[in-house]
């Protein structure tokens, strides 16, 4: 009877005790990579696409081809066949529209598109 009750205090105290946190794959997501993980990460092409020259081209042809969605919208929409993209009123988002364009441009002039 003696065993028994050793036991189950044994088990309690295994079930109270707090678990370690497993280790997930979070600090290589942040830019902490092991020497181990190194190796398998050097031939990944997304790791050759995340430079700083490679972002900044990523939002650049981003940043152009909103600019162009929105200047054909705004065409469309100056010409009567567009719909309403910001308001229903034809001049207030025309005049919205022209608003981003202008605001995408100066972002592209951030970095060095001269359109």
């Amino acid at each position: 009877m003696a065993s028994r009750k050793k036991i189950s205090i044994a088990a309690r105290r295994a079930a109270s005790k707090p678990k370690k946190a497993r280790r997930t794959a979070a600090p290589a997501a942040l830019g902490r990579v092991k020497r181990s993980d190194d190796k398998k990460l050097r031939g990944n092409p997304l790791r050759q696409l995340l430079t700083s020259d490679g972002l900044d081209e990523l939002v650049i042809s981003d940043l152009r081809s909103m600019r162009d969605t929105l200047e054909d919208d705004y065409r469309r929409r100056v010409d009567g066949s567009g719909m309403a993209i910001f308001e229903q009123d034809k001049l207030k988002d025309c005049q919205l529209l022209l608003r981003h364009i202008d605001a995408m441009t100066i972002v592209l002039r951030y970095y060095g598109v001269k359109d």
